[in-house]
């Protein structure tokens, strides 16, 4: 099969596999559910739908085994509008990359902190994501944070701005 028509068959599965759980299942055991990929195989008889389920483990189970015990009414509204000689067989496996990059960037900014001992955390004392933001001084004014944190800036050209909106 080529990629392209792979491609787009992929894309049509996920969007009616979607729109069959989010408008017509029923099952109370099925939660917040996104379809994060497809994969058929090259025969088109089966296809691997990787779903990313919204709380803990235990939430993540139930959902799963929902999914799976609701394969076969799922499969039928597919059989409904696609034009395939046969539906392909659906098995559904959770996706936990998300679970992994949250992970990994834990990882990096221990790693980070062990470099840099003075560094606690990416937000300021204001809870901003740059630290120098929360850290200008208490008599400082709007102005002479903005000078202070964009690195863009000539040193004299925040200024003349401001002496020109004054006039």
């Amino acid at each position: 099969m080529r990629p392209v028509r792979k491609q787009r068959i992929s894309s049509f599965l996920r969007t009616e596999i979607a729109r069959v759980i989010q408008h017509e299942l029923r099952d109370p055991r099925v939660g917040f559910v996104s379809i994060t990929g497809v994969e058929p195989t090259e025969d088109l008889k089966e296809a691997k739908v990787s779903v990313s389920i919204l709380g803990d483990e235990a939430t993540q189970r139930t959902t799963l085994r929902g999914l799976q015990a609701a394969r076969g009414f799922i499969q039928s509204h597919l059989a409904k509008v696609i034009s395939f000689r046969e539906t392909p067989m659906l098995q559904f496996v959770l996706d936990d990359t998300i679970r992994k990059q949250m992970s990994m960037d834990a990882k990096i900014q221990e790693v980070r902190a062990l470099d840099d001992p003075t560094v606690k955390s990416t937000r300021g004392e204001s809870g901003t994501e740059d630290p120098d933001i929360g850290s200008a001084g208490e008599g400082s004014s709007d102005a002479d944070r903005l000078v202070e944190t964009d690195p863009y800036r000539s040193e004299g050209a925040f200024e003349d701005e401001l002496n020109d909106a004054q006039e």
